[in-house]
């Protein structure tokens, strides 16, 4: 009886393995959370700056996206630019990330 379940299960497992093209691989969403969470903060720390008197908030949300994903060395969509979906500009979102890598820098001294 044993032998028969655990043949039963192989079977099955060759089953789903065989329906999921054999691709087991399984991206965690652990390091995603890490990227929301620098970017959150970020966030955080640029509103407490004068770049909120200088872009709107759709160019500073894709600039701390983009600061993120530098860091955590995320690739983002190039072509078409995502930021265009956004109505931001590369060079402003640029301009805002190094802006806080000056207001981290500061903070390190």
């Amino acid at each position: 009886v044993f032998t028969e379940y655990k043949d039963a299960i192989i079977r099955c497992e060759i089953h789903i393995l065989a329906r999921l093209g054999f691709n087991v691989h399984v991206q965690h969403p652990h390091g995603f959370m890490i990227l929301l969470s620098t970017c959150w903060n970020s966030l955080n720390d640029l509103v407490q700056t004068e770049v909120v008197a200088y872009f709107q908030p759709n160019v500073i949300a894709c600039a701390v996206i983009y600061y993120g994903a530098r860091i955590y060395k995320v690739s983002l969509p190039v072509l078409p630019p995502w930021w265009e979906l956004f109505d931001a500009e590369l060079h402003e979102i640029e301009t805002i990330c190094e802006h806080l890598g000056h207001l981290y820098h500061q903070k390190d001294k």
